[in-house]
């Protein structure tokens, strides 16, 4: 009897443990199906917004190069300056160092200031005016610029990665912009790359950014290093990621931000490991409540096999009976 009622109730139990596991887990398959892509389609969306805002930055610097441009383009002082073709007058170097001045007050009222290596403004005569902070170079160096051998014109600035002027080896942004109409002076600005660098490291725990420059001198600047060497291990593929681009086409530049097609992924996993703790509870509550049910249930039934197996032993002590009485009965009429 009592192997009787353990069958009972290891049956009852794993038949609902089964039940509700299989429930869950179907369910939870499901929901993976349903909102994974739409886990996806937001974090892509989220994605966006961030190479957004990188865009926005670029926007904001060439803003300020441009407004350094102007400055130094309707400044008198430097306009008197740049009409010297050398220093030999007196007159010259007094507005030489007044245009250096202005320079020098531009740049530090300027938000690009920790970030100028270069600035200076020179004319086809060799006359150069640089602001005191950072390198000095010869005006035969700035026009050896490869920014001078793209199309130049009136009111346009031409802003680019290109080698330093100092050195062939360093790469940084340039920018040159024409402050007459007769193209004959310029100001030159070398900007340090790390300012590209900074703006992608805010995102080096969000999401998986990168900035290419498109024009003639390649250079990358990656969110963080783990996406660097997935990238440059061919990690990153059309098969496993999504990529959006944004072309930054003033300087050349690209905004590329990629997103995981993996539902697995780390801003998703979270949301999944949520998933299998909800499934794993419902499990232990669904074993729980079945053995609550099973108890319930197999009482009554333990009671009415106790009272059949009661009735049988009397059924059977009164058959025993009954045949010894018989078997009484036919000795004593024989003898």
């Amino acid at each position: 009897m009592a192997l009787i009622k353990h069958h009972f109730y290891v049956k009852m139990l794993i038949a609902i443990s089964i039940s509700i596991a299989v429930f869950c887990i179907t369910s939870n398959l499901v929901i993976a199906t349903l909102f994974g892509e739409q886990l996806v389609k937001k974090t892509r969306t989220i994605n966006r917004e961030y190479a957004s805002v990188v865009y926005s930055y670029l926007s904001e610097m060439d803003e300020n190069l441009e407004l350094l441009g102007l400055l130094a383009e309707n400044n008198s002082n430097i306009r008197w300056a740049m009409s010297q073709k050398s220093l030999s007058m007196t007159s010259a170097k007094k507005y030489a160092l007044a245009a250096q001045e202005s320079l020098d007050a531009y740049l530090n009222a300027s938000q690009l200031n920790d970030f100028v290596e270069v600035m200076a403004v020179v004319n086809d005569s060799g006359m150069l005016v640089s602001a005191s902070a950072g390198k000095r170079l010869a005006a035969e160096q700035i026009y050896a610029s490869p920014l001078f051998e793209e199309e130049i014109q009136r009111n346009r600035s031409v802003i680019q990665i290109t080698p330093s002027a100092s050195d062939s080896e360093q790469m940084v942004l340039a920018y040159l912009y024409p402050l007459n109409a007769a193209l004959d002076s310029f100001i030159y600005i070398e900007l340090d790359p790390e300012i590209i660098q900074g703006y992608l490291d805010v995102y080096q725990d969000s999401a998986d950014l990168m900035v290419r420059s498109m024009g003639r001198y390649e250079a990358t600047w990656f969110s963080s290093e783990g996406f660097k060497q997935r990238y440059e291990n061919g990690e990153i593929n059309e098969k496993g990621y999504l990529m959006d681009t944004m072309d930054f086409a003033p300087d050349r530049l690209s905004v590329q931000v990629f997103t995981s097609r993996e539902i697995y992924s780390t801003d998703n996993a979270y949301l999944i490991s949520m998933l299998f703790v909800v499934c794993l509870t419902v499990i232990c509550v669904g074993i729980s409540v079945s053995r609550l049910l099973s108890r319930r249930i197999s009482q009554p039934l333990n009671r009415l096999c106790s009272h059949i197996v009661r009735l049988t032993d009397e059924w059977q002590r009164e058959r025993e009976i009954r045949s010894a009485l018989e078997k009484s009965f036919r000795s004593s009429r024989i003898m």
